[in-house]
């Protein structure tokens, strides 16, 4: 008999957050151009899947769009947006 459902809410790996600043992106704190976002990003995850977290720091909903739209075009299909 299995137990259903086991470790699925856990965490499993590397953080993965990302701070959109009206004048920066910064990865797990350390800022990182955008242009090379997916691939710092992609450094952290197994699969294009795994869950990566946004938050807003004062950017205004373009540059959040902006962010996002790069990463979902890299393949990245998970994106948690945070307050």
């Amino acid at each position: 008999v299995g137990s259903a459902g086991a470790g699925t809410a856990e965490w499993q790996g590397p953080p993965r957050l990302i701070e959109v600043l009206p004048d920066a992106v910064l990865l797990n704190g350390v800022p990182v151009a955008q242009a090379g976002l997916a691939d710092a990003v992609a450094a952290l995850t197994r699969t294009r899947d795994d869950p990566v977290v946004l938050r807003a720091r004062g950017a205004d909903v373009a540059r959040i769009v902006s962010v996002m739209g790069g990463l979902q075009q890299a393949g990245f299909s998970h994106l948690v947006l945070v307050e």
